[in-house]
């Protein structure tokens, strides 16, 4: 994964001098900025001075920022993960329950309802729904805050201590702070949770209908056991299995990939600090963004090794 980024930032149009050099510097001026950040040296040579980097856990110092990379992504981290953890949470509480019921009730509204939730989840492109919800809710109803970040500018940030907002305005006892701070939240969680709950709904309904098909199932309601039990003891539990894969699908495209919402809505997350990493050229952030992506998403996978064990004692044996 690192050769690969390293070779799609070479190959990504225009260079970071162009966005670092003043428009009037001369090109002895724009060769020392060269010479300064190490980009006149062959490709091989720069690969290999970002590995021997990481292995002492330095990513590079970003051109746009100026501090390093490590530290941004220390920085911006939790905003994403303010983010994404409150919309995974919503479109869990609200797909799983969606979809079992669409299986449970196969063919009656409620299932219709199931499949037309994910048709139109998948279907509505993100960036639109956020447009039509910023002109609704604020534009035009004045109803939330303005999309500009996390906190209005006239409320004082609680004291940092999770670097969750709000979670420190409740440890702090401020309230003016978590309100504030639950309306910016609201606008760009929707958007995720709605997102989120299509693929959730859709890969439970077809899940449990699997499941309450199998023969198993059907032997326990030849025996007479009552439908709630089958469903809640042997279909639940057996349909969650693929349901989890999906679940670590989804959050780790969450934390990694919330680019257009946190633009959208200025937050201050991971999410833009990659879209202005990639608009500038700038090779650190942007390997770095792609590395802590690809740490995500392999830490999300083993945990969800870890739960399938739990859940399935067949995976144990």
């Amino acid at each position: 994964m690192t050769l690969v980024t390293f070779v799609l930032t070479r190959v990504l149009p225009g260079s970071p001098i162009d966005q670092i050099a003043s428009p009037m510097s001369t090109p002895a001026q724009r060769h020392a900025l060269m010479v300064h950040y190490g980009l006149d040296r062959p490709l091989w040579e720069q690969y290999a001075t970002y590995i021997l980097g990481i292995g002492r856990g330095d990513l590079g110092t970003s051109f746009t920022t100026s501090q390093p990379v490590a530290r941004d992504l220390e920085r911006f981290f939790p905003a994403t993960l303010e983010l994404t953890t409150a919309a995974i949470v919503i479109a869990t509480v609200i797909g799983v329950p969606l979809g079992l019921c669409g299986a449970v009730r196969r063919g009656s509204w409620v299932d219709h309802l199931v499949r037309i939730v994910a048709v139109v989840g998948v279907a509505l492109p993100i960036f639109w729904l956020s447009l039509v919800l910023i002109y609704l809710m604020f534009y035009r109803w004045h109803l939330l805050p303005a999309p500009i970040g996390r906190l209005s500018p006239r409320i004082t940030p609680p004291r940092v201590i999770t670097g969750l907002l709000l979670i420190d305005s409740l440890l702090g006892r401020d309230g003016v702070a978590f309100a504030d701070a639950a309306g910016h939240l609201l606008l760009p969680v929707t958007v995720l949770a709605f997102a989120a709950v299509a693929p959730l709904a859709r890969i439970t309904r077809t899940s449990t209908l699997d499941v309450l098909s199998s023969p198993h199932v059907q032997a326990t309601r030849a025996l007479g056991i009552p439908w709630r039990s089958i469903v809640w003891k042997y279909a639940f539990r057996n349909a969650m299995l693929p349901v989890l894969t999906m679940l670590a699908i989804v959050y780790g495209f969450l934390l990694g990939g919330s680019v257009l919402v946190e633009t959208l809505f200025a937050w201050p997350g991971l999410g833009r600090y990659a879209f202005n990493a990639i608009s500038g050229n700038d090779y650190p952030a942007v390997q770095g963004f792609i590395l802590y992506a690809t740490l995500i998403y392999i830490a999300i996978f083993i945990l969800v090794d870890v739960l399938y064990a739990v859940l399935d004692p067949r995976v144990q044996t």
